[in-house]
Order: C-alpha cells, then structure tokens, then sequence
C-alpha cells in the first residue's frame, strides 16, 4: 500500500509542476506538502540526510547548467531556478530510495 501512495504522490508533484509552474509560491507550498507526507509514511535519518543533499545537490547542478546556457526557466526565483525546485528534487529522491528500497527487497 505504502508503495503505492508514494507513486501517487510522485505523479501529484509532476502534475501540480504542469499545472501550478507560474505561482512559485503555490507550487513550493504544494511540493512541501507532498515531501512531508512522503516522510511520515517511513522515514529514517539517511533518508532525511539524503533527501537534504538531492534537494541542495540538484539545485546546484540546474544553477550550473543554466550558467552554461543548457537551458533556462521561464518563472526563475533565484540564481535562475524557481523556488519550487529544490523541494522537486526532494520529492524525486524520496521516490528513487523508496521504489529502489521496494525493488530491492521483491528481488
């Protein structure tokens, strides 16, 4: 069941992006809300730990190649990312721990 709240969730925050990518401030609200179900559900202290650094690391990685003219955001808050960004990558790095943890564990 857990598994599949945690897949339901992901497609949520993919859908709020595609729906909500020009409030920064709705989206961020709505992206922290899916991140902070998705750890009541199980979290751990690694898990947290990491969550942080994907959301701090993939930032960092977006703000570079955006220096580099890879690509662009149309609704950037700072340092040429939206504000919702970091909380995406959390929510993504949730979903890569837990449907690796699932897989591992069905295997």
């Amino acid at each position: 069941m857990q598994f599949i709240l945690i897949n339901i969730l992901s497609v949520l925050s993919l859908l709020s992006v595609i729906i909500l990518w020009k409030d920064n401030i709705l989206l961020t609200e709505f992206l922290v809300v899916i991140l902070i179900l998705m750890l009541s559900m199980q979290r751990s202290k690694k898990e947290i730990i990491l969550v942080v650094f994907f959301g701090i690391a993939g930032s960092i990685a977006e703000i570079v190649t955006m220096y580099f003219g890879v690509w662009q955001y149309d609704n950037p808050s700072f340092f040429g990312i939206p504000l919702w960004l970091p909380a995406l990558w959390a929510v993504a790095s949730i979903y890569v721990i837990r449907v690796s943890s699932y897989f591992n564990n069905k295997l």
